[in-house]
């Protein structure tokens, strides 16, 4: 199998394979569309047209993560087990319990939205900034779970929360806009795209700053970053994470283009760049060493 190809498809021995790194998707794509439908119903009136899709992503977003989750563990009474035995000292503990707390919030969310006469509304907006302070940790805490692991160069970056944050907001407001009715807010879907363009605009920033670390740093170190930009990993790096997943979209949202077609390919883009980010990232951390 080629160098080039096995990048997509990694050794089964690894501890984190693809199962986890869709899981760190979900989870950061559903903490983001609930920021957006938070900010959207609270604080940022003129894109209240998006926040009842937005709600809806987010706890559909991970259901499936879950599942992920329980299928690479093996046996589903493990998780149970997680959510049952918690070690104050492990950043998985308290992962899994900001995990529970944010999806009763995200799914009580959606219900508030979309079904407006029911019970849960009132509770539903008495808990929504409860629910804030969860989705930050739900999109971040797996960079800081990375980060904690040892002997991998690509997972100690202090970078790696704030960029896994940042991936969950681009990838939230991007999915939702993709499912949204193109007359549905069509101006606020396009300065939705312009934010979507800046915060890639940030994640570029914080990949350059990550490159030089790296390759300014020791022989392992700048071993990693050569793999990245001109080894085994460049293929994804350069042609899906940075032209497919970030120029091209930037070049799109900045625009503030009302054209569908053009919005649901940008956002299309821009969520395969986050997912390529997040695999590049956790197999990339594992083979590279």
């Amino acid at each position: 199998m080629s160098e080039f190809v096995s990048q997509f498809i990694p050794e089964p021995h690894l501890a984190y394979n693809w199962m986890i790194v869709a899981y760190f998707f979900l989870g950061g794509l559903s903490a983001g569309a609930y920021l957006l439908s938070v900010a959207a119903n609270r604080w940022l009136k003129d894109s209240k047209p998006l926040a009842r899709n937005a709600a809806l992503v987010a706890p559909l977003a991970m259901i499936p993560g879950f599942l992920l989750l329980v299928f690479d563990l093996g046996n589903p009474l493990r998780s149970v087990y997680l959510g049952l035995y918690f070690n104050p000292t492990s950043v998985l503990s308290w992962g899994s319990i900001f995990l529970g707390v944010f999806f009763g919030i995200s799914a009580l969310n959606a219900l508030a939205h979309w079904w407006k006469t029911g019970p849960w509304e009132a509770l539903a907006q008495k808990l929504n900034v409860l629910g804030v302070p969860c989705a930050i940790v739900v999109a971040g805490y797996t960079g800081i779970l990375l980060n904690s692991a040892p002997g991998t160069v690509l997972w100690h970056n202090a970078l790696l929360p704030v960029l896994f944050l940042n991936g969950g907001l681009i990838s939230g407001i991007a999915v939702t806009i993709l499912v949204s009715p193109g007359g549905a807010g069509k101006c606020v879907q396009s300065k939705l795209g312009r934010v979507v363009a800046g915060l890639v605009v940030l994640e570029l920033l914080m990949v350059i700053a990550e490159m030089i670390m790296l390759s300014g740093g020791g022989v392992h170190s700048a071993e990693a970053a050569h793999a990245l930009m001109a080894g085994p990993f460049s293929g994804m790096f350069w042609g899906i994470q940075i032209v497919c997943g970030a120029v091209i979209p930037i070049l799109i949202f900045a625009t503030g283009t009302t054209n569908r077609v053009l919005r649901v390919l940008a956002s299309l883009l821009v969520s395969i760049g986050v997912y390529a980010m997040r695999h590049i990232v956790v197999i990339g951390g594992q083979i590279i060493g």
